[in-house]
């Protein structure tokens, strides 16, 4: 470690998300499974969340909350419902 990285404060990566219930998790798991073997990137059912804030790095976690907080003060509240998608293929 050079002089120079040891004078930088240590940095915290940063983002803001939703967590679901264990049932909604299972269910976007199981959903997940038709995409294997393509470029999305898969993850456990336990780490699947939707971000709301993409991540940036903070060297003061105090520095982070107080953005996201002047930033949450311009907005309300939001409801998110989840329907399931039909298909507009016919089967059969």
């Amino acid at each position: 470690m050079t002089a120079s990285e040891q004078d930088r404060p240590e940095s915290h990566r940063v983002f803001v998300a939703l967590k679901f219930a264990p049932e909604v998790l299972q269910q976007l798991a199981d959903m997940s499974a038709s995409l294997e073997g393509s470029e999305v990137r898969r993850v456990a059912a336990g780490d699947i969340h939707l971000t709301l804030v993409p991540p940036w790095n903070e060297s003061a976690i105090f520095s982070a909350v107080s953005k996201l907080s002047r930033v949450a003060e311009h907005h309300d509240c939001f409801e998110l419902h989840f329907k399931p998608k039909t298909s507009s293929v016919p089967m059969g």
